[in-house]
């Protein structure tokens, strides 16, 4: 079963240039995934939140993620027992560690609550840089005899793992990251799991729609089902005609459809993709997404011609491995040459709209155009 998983993300992104044909590849193996789940369980954090909300908290937390979604909805989680004593919430503090000392976040943290258990939630983390070292000992002494009633949450972005602050939590308390899934079949069980928490439901293949349309960040999934489930109503089931009719199509998606369009040269189709972009995003995020994107398309390229793998592509390009497949996929079947050529006219549209050449949409529009007339 694990060799079936691994190998989805290839079978999906090398047949699957268009949106209802990469729905079809989710489809076949959604089905095997959404059946054997068990086989190939995904442990994600946020379960590991429930678990030690039901049975005890540590006295200390460390928790980190690049994706905010994923840590609000933990802290969702954390926050239930303590309401549950308290629906005012008295027993939930949150506080700045820029704004407040060490000092004050010790004595928050031994404050008694008269309703049980008390949360103190500590955001923007400089302890992970050098200075102050003597300020933050009694943060240490705290973590090594701390309250037992008060469970203390650190909550950061990124952290340096070679930190006296990172070792101290990590030896007295509990340290977690929490990481969006990186494979296809990891985000089918996602997304599994967010949908059965709002009781609703959906087959394999509106499933594997849902992602190729609306893209793979977790906090936009989540908005989008949000809104999908108050459109179904008291249907609990989503289908595709819901999915087209109320969900965004992710930017990132649509310019993927757009530089296929471009590697066939099609004027017409390329414009076509070009306006449905533009009738939902701002041309300036356009044209700088749509440079992101050709740079990374161009570094696929090179890659490729110094001999590097598609396997390797995440870590050399410093991007997720899903996208990383992506990009490698697409970067194959556009020349090098149009590559550079299209490089080149990104830079020169931004330097247009920089200078006040003209509207962004209309030097897009152009750009798009000189992308794909043949050259000479």
């Amino acid at each position: 079963m694990a060799i079936i998983g691994e190998n989805i993300s290839f079978l999906l992104l090398f047949f699957a240039p268009s949106l209802w044909l990469k729905g079809f590849f989710y489809w076949y193996f959604g089905r095997i995934l959404f059946t054997i789940e068990r086989e190939v369980f995904l442990i994600l954090e946020i379960d590991q939140v429930r678990q030690a909300v039901k049975s005890s908290l540590p006295s200390t937390y460390l928790w980190y993620s690049e994706d905010r979604y994923l840590l609000q909805e933990a802290l969702r989680e954390i926050k239930i027992p303590f309401l549950a004593e308290d629906p005012s919430g008295s027993n939930i503090e949150t506080v700045s560690a820029r704004e407040t000392p060490p000092a004050v976040i010790v004595e928050k943290a031994n404050t008694v609550s008269f309703f049980g258990g008390r949360l103190l939630i500590v955001e923007e983390l400089p302890y992970f840089q050098a200075g102050e070292a003597q300020e933050r000992e009694g943060l240490y002494a705290y973590m090594r005899d701390p309250n037992p009633g008060t469970c203390l949450l650190f909550c950061a972005e990124n952290v340096n793992k070679g930190s006296k602050f990172y070792k101290a939590v990590q030896t007295a308390g509990v340290v977690m990251e929490f990481t969006v899934p990186r494979k296809s079949q990891e985000w089918l069980i996602w997304l599994k799991r967010q949908l059965e928490t709002r009781g609703m439901s959906m087959t394999p293949g509106v499933a594997g729609q849902f992602l190729a349309q609306v893209g793979h960040q977790a906090g936009i999934l989540a908005r989008e089902l949000d809104k999908l489930a108050v459109f179904c109503g008291e249907k609990k089931e989503i289908r595709a005609e819901d999915i087209q009719e109320i969900a965004v199509m992710n930017v990132e998606a649509s310019i993927f459809d757009l530089l296929d369009a471009i590697g066939a040269q099609s004027v017409a189709q390329a414009v076509g993709k070009l306006e449905e972009v533009l009738q939902s995003e701002n041309a300036l995020k356009v044209l700088a997404t749509l440079t992101g994107h050709v740079r990374l398309l161009l570094g696929a390229a090179a890659w490729r011609r110094q001999g590097g793998q598609g396997a390797e592509l995440a870590s050399a390009l410093g991007i997720n491995p899903y996208r990383a497949q992506k990009i490698w996929r697409q970067s194959a079947k556009l020349p090098y040459e149009q590559l550079v050529k299209a490089m080149t006219l990104c830079l020169k549209t931004e330097a247009g709209v920089k200078s006040g050449l003209g509207e962004a949409a209309m030097l897009l529009e152009l750009m798009v155009i000189k992308f794909c007339l043949p050259e000479g």
